[in-house]
């Protein structure tokens, strides 16, 4: 396993054992938390295909494959949600924003966990 699956499996199982213990008022809070970690996760694989099959190179991957990626992704779990449940109006920004709140935390953690190539040069 690599160390985002980690991350995920670290944040989705409590996620998924406090929506558990919460009941039905708060659990589509904590189904769209794990949907919007899990797309996350989702869109690491597809942005890595996705730049070895069209050759890109680190640059083009970083600026034309993964802000597109990224925002697909983001938008697969709301358009569900608005496509099968048919939600009221009031409803459907609490969701896109718990989504897209969702997607950022592993990344976050991923790089606030990490420690910068500059501190680690200045404490040398």
């Amino acid at each position: 396993m690599t160390y985002v699956e980690n991350i995920f499996l670290c944040m989705a199982s409590p996620l998924l054992v406090a929506a558990l213990c919460m009941g039905r008022r708060q659990l589509r809070l904590f189904l769209f938390c794990i949907a919007g970690m899990g797309v996350c996760l989702l869109s690491a694989y597809i942005n890595t295909f996705l730049a070895a099959v069209c050759q890109a190179d680190a640059l083009a991957a970083t600026v034309e494959i993964a802000p597109v990626v990224e925002e697909v992704m983001k938008l697969l779990p709301l358009a569900f949600y608005l496509l099968v449940f048919e939600p009221e109006g009031e409803r459907i920004k609490p969701a896109a924003i718990t989504v897209a709140l969702a997607y950022a935390l592993p990344v976050l953690l991923i790089v606030v966990g990490k420690p910068s190539v500059s501190l680690s040069a200045r404490r040398e």
